[in-house]
């Protein structure tokens, strides 16, 4: 009980502050959605959502560091990873943060990764930097068990309060 009062003190600030969610993009394959990303400011933080569509899902930010360590290897065998880029009127101040990853590695096939189904979320601490616009530019890989989607410079704009 007292971890759930102490959890909803530190997040009361965010609720009160939080701006509305951008509407959501989507990334397409062959015609259907696979997955969608959206954004939005909660007081000094920036969040970005990673929706997939069943069966879809998507890689970590850190998933080529994962994959070294459990490879032993420089360039080990994996997917890309997300990665999420600021610039106009935010900067990150700070590292990411992301919902925890599950272990998607084929061990049989040495094929090391860590991702994200159904909904995954990132965020890190930002200060506004002029009351400019602020772009979000995301990279990533959305694949199911026979594609791959490319999520190439998708971009999210996130405008200043009025």
């Amino acid at each position: 009980m007292r971890a759930l009062i102490t959890m909803l003190a530190i997040m009361a600030p965010f609720a009160a502050c939080a701006e509305e969610w951008v509407e959501a993009k989507p990334v397409m394959y062959r015609g259907e959605i696979a997955m969608t990303y959206r954004a939005r400011l909660a007081g000094e933080w920036l969040i970005v959502e990673a929706k997939h569509s069943p069966e879809w899902h998507s890689y970590a930010m850190d998933n080529v560091h994962r994959a070294r360590m459990a490879a032993g290897k420089e360039t080990p065998e994996t997917e890309l990873p997300t990665r999420i880029d600021l610039s106009g009127g935010l900067k990150a101040v700070g590292a990411w943060k992301q919902t925890a990853p599950k272990d998607l590695s084929k061990l049989d096939i040495q094929w090391y990764s860590w991702g994200f189904v159904e909904t995954a979320r990132f965020a890190v601490k930002v200060e506004r930097t002029s009351g400019a616009e602020a772009s979000i530019t995301i990279n990533a890989q959305a694949c199911n068990a026979t594609s791959c989607s490319m999520v190439r410079d998708l971009k999210i704009v996130l405008t200043p309060p009025s």
